[in-house]
Order: C-alpha cells, then sequence, then structure tokens
C-alpha cells in the first residue's frame, strides 16, 4: 500500500504537466488558423516564468525540509496546493480568458504560467522529496521510484494520447480531418477540465493514503536556506546528475512539446492520432517498466541512464525524416516506429531520476549535518526550470523562423537533431564525470 499511495500522486502531477507542456503551445500558436500568440513569444514568456520558479524552489525545499507540523514535513503542502492547481491548469486552455489585445494576452500568460508553476512546485518538491522519507534501502527506493513511474506513465499517457482525443471530440467534425483542417481552440476547455478533474482526484487521494506515513523520514533540517543550498553542491555526484540530467530532460522537452506538431504537420494526421503514435511510445514503456527496475540493480543506475541516453539519441535523430522516410515507408508509418524506439528510454527517465537523486540526499557534511532531501529535488528543479525554459524558447524561436506548417516544416524537423544532441551531451557527463554507483557514490571508483 506504501507504494502504491505515494505512486498514485505522480499521476495528477503528469496530467498537468505533460497537459501543459505538451497542449498549451500548441494551442496557443498551431500551425494552421488562428495564433493568439507567436510561438516565440510564447517561448519567452514560459522562460521568464521558468525562471521566476527556478527561484522558488530551493527555499521552499528548504521549508519543506524543515517544516514542524502535526502532519509532517511534506503533507500540509501537498493538502493545500492541490485544488488550486487544477484550476490554474483549465485557466490556461481557457480562450476567452486572455483578452483581445497581443500585449494584454502576453500579460496574461506570464500570470497564469507563473501562477501555475508555484503550485506545481509547492505540490511536486515535498512529493519528489518523499522517495528518501519512506526508505533508507536503494533497492526500495526504485521500487517506489519504479510505482511513481507506473503512475506517471498513466498520467501522461491521459495527457498527451486523451487529450488529443477529447479535443477531437469537442470539435466540430470539419476540425478532425487532418493538418489542414481549421483550428478549433474552444475545443481544448472542455478537454483540459476533464485532465484537471482528474488530476485532484489523484492529488487527494495520494494525500489519504499518505496521512499514515506523517512521521517517515528524518528529522526536521535545522540547516538554513543558504547553507543548506550551498551544501549540495559539495556533493560532487550530484553536481554532474543535476547536470547531465537535466540537459537530457531539457532535450526530451523539446520533443513532449512539439508532439501535437509531429502529429499534425510531419505525418500529416489529425490530434486525434496521437493516441495511436503516442500509444506506440508508452505501449513500449510499459513493457520495458520491468527491464528498467531490474537493470540498475544489476548494472546500476549510471549504467542504465547511459543507455537510455544512447537509445534517446538515436529515436530523436530519426525525427527529422519523419516527412519524407526512408525504405519506402509512409510519414505515419515511419513516425509510429520513431515513436515506439522512444518507448525505452522513456520508460528510463519515468524511473531512475527520483532513486538517484534519492540515493545522492543521504550525503552528509564533513561535520556530520545533512543537507536535507526537498533541497536537492529544489535546486534540481533551479536547472530544470532554466533548461525547459530556454528549450520552449528555443522552439518558439525555431517554428517561427523555419516554421511549423505543412509544407514549410523546417522548424519542427530540426526539434529531433537537437534534442539527440542534448541526449549525447549527457551521456558523456555520465560516462565521464558520474562515479559507479554500484561502488558507492561519494569516492567510489569510476566505472
Amino acid at each position: 500500500m506504501q507504494k502504491v499511495a505515494y505512486g498514485v500522486g505522480n499521476t495528477g502531477l503528469a496530467l498537468v504537466n505533460v497537459g501543459i507542456s505538451s497542449w498549451l503551445l500548441y494551442f496557443l500558436a498551431p500551425g494552421t488558423g488562428r495564433v493568439l500568440l507567436p510561438a516565440s513569444v510564447v517561448g519567452a514568456i514560459w522562460l521568464g516564468g521558468r525562471i521566476v520558479d527556478a527561484f522558488i524552489d530551493p527555499p521552499l525545499a528548504t521549508w519543506s525540509d524543515g517544516h514542524h507540523s502535526k502532519l509532517g514535513r511534506r503533507l500540509p503542502f501537498m493538502l493545500w496546493t492541490g485544488l488550486p492547481l487544477g484550476i490554474a491548469t483549465v485557466l490556461l486552455f481557457t480562450e476567452g480568458a486572455y483578452g483581445i489585445s497581443p500585449v494584454l494576452r502576453g500579460v496574461l500568460l506570464a500570470l497564469y504560467l507563473g501562477l501555475f508553476y508555484f503550485l506545481f512546485s509547492v505540490w511536486a518538491v515535498p512529493y519528489n522529496a518523499l522517495v528518501a522519507d519512506l526508505s533508507p534501502d536503494q533497492g526500495e527506493r526504485v521500487d517506489l521510484s519504479t510505482s511513481a513511474a507506473s503512475f506517471n506513465l498513466i498520467g501522461t499517457a491521459i495527457a498527451m494520447m486523451g487529450f488529443g482525443k477529447l479535443v477531437e471530440l469537442f470539435s466540430p467534425k470539419a476540425a478532425v480531418l487532418g493538418a489542414a483542417a481549421p483550428f478549433f481552440g474552444g475545443a481544448f476547455l472542455p478537454a483540459a477540465a476533464i485532465i484537471g478533474v482528474l488530476a485532484v482526484l489523484s492529488f487527494y487521494a495520494s494525500n489519504l493514503g499518505l496521512l499514515r506515513l506523517k512521521t517517515a523520514g528524518d528529522e526536521p533540517s535545522k540547516l538554513p536556506f543558504l547553507k543548506s543550498a550551498a551544501s549540495v553542491f559539495k556533493n560532487k555526484p550530484f553536481v554532474t546528475y543535476v547536470v547531465g540530467m537535466n540537459v537530457f530532460w531539457a532535450g526530451f522537452s523539446i520533443i513532449n512539446m512539439s508532439v501535437a506538431y509531429y502529429i499534425t504537420v510531419l505525418m500529416g494526421e489529425g490530434v486525434g492520432f496521437t493516441s495511436y503514435s503516442l500509444g506506440a511510445t508508452f505501449g513500449v514503456a510499459i513493457l520495458c517498466f520491468p527491464l528498467m527496475n531490474a537493470l540498475p540493480k544489476r548494472i546500476g543506475k549510471r549504467r542504465t541512464v547511459m543507455l537510455c541516453t544512447l537509445a534517446m539519441a538515436f529515436a530523436l535523430s530519426l525525427i527529422f525524416f519523419i516527412p519524407s522516410p526512408p525504405f519506402g515507408l509512409s510519414p505515419r508509418i515511419f513516425g509510429l516506429c520513431v515513436m515506439a524506439l522512444a518507448g525505452l528510454p522513456v520508460a528510463g527517465l519515468f524511473i531512475i531520476p527520483n532513486a538517484m537523486v534519492a540515493d545522492l540526499s543521504d550525503f552528509r557534511l564533513p561535520n556530520g549535518d545533512k543537507p536535507g532531501e526537498a533541497i536537492y529535488y529544489g535546486v534540481q528543479g533551479v536547472i530544470q526550470n532554466l533548461m525547459i525554459g530556454l528549450v520552449t524558447l528555443l522552439s518558439g524561436v525555431l517554428y517561427d523562423v523555419f516554421g511549423n506548417s505543412p509544407g514549410h516544416d523546417l522548424g519542427v524537423r530540426l526539434t529531433g537533431p537537437i534534442g539527440a544532441a542534448f541526449a549525447l551531451f549527457a551521456f558523456f557527463a555520465f560516462l565521464l564525470f558520474y562515479p559507479d554507483d554500484r561502488k558507492g557514490l561519494q569516492g567510489g571508483r569510476k566505472s
């Protein structure tokens, strides 16, 4: 029950996070039809919101690590933010909430994104830190992360596959026939409302299941914020991890926010076809979950991550060729094959990172002080927010400069090789600078 109670909360996080990252840019700046804001402007605003959010995560993490309450260190934050987070998700897809002036739309988008990411961090940072609280055993942490990854995959599948189907369901029939069909923004509001309700139910189901675990984990950290945040950088393996893994995530984020364009622009299908394309990804990912649970225990988390980065680089490099595939394949079939190939590294991305950070958070300073657990996720959040904000801006610029519409699609195609380059950077970071975790993270010999 502990693993299920912990894992189910990740369904809600995936629903709102993936729903926003996969569909908001397309909602605001589709390849055809009305455009609320140019893609590059959306990317710039997204970057600004991520920068603000990045600097919220560490003090929030320190607050959680040192928090005293009858419900423990983590749950109070999660209990108060679940419902507002669901509402903020729906607000972002409410076309009428953006006004009629481009300047006003930009200001309102910045406010809505800022609110969303603030609430997301207040829920997610304490939640992620629970992996270290719930068990000191590295194997059990992999199991907890696998449970969270399984529920994350459910939420991701609903947000990426189901969202497109819901948009199709609520669109006029003329707007579901393919890439050249008229765009209907009004269909996104009911789709987002359904996603938001499911997310809120997931949040509070997890909260109820975790109430009995309110005293789990170490005593609240007594280190002040600045000392706690600075001390994690004395943990050298964590520095390698936080750079390498977040560059990897940045590459994946480019793809994540471009999926709707791959379907409608590169494959020439309607948004509802996302259910089939992403079904290939998630189907393979589910099949690979047992492998990604077993491999870290056998060959170590470092080597498993390196395998995933290489597999992701290969899959992403093929995106460039979707409109004119080799071997006489149609864009539809070739695109489905590419999406299926991404399933293995996606499984690894869902399972391994939280278990790695939980292991890294066991680090103690020479005087015996422990920085805390959530502060690692908070510092990671700074790097992650900055990287995702930058790649969102990069994607918007690529679309506006090189094209994101049928027949003018180079901007969309370039996201694949760029994402592959990010994955290869992560591979070499872990190869050259991260220790063999099977021999000890602190001072262990390099493999």
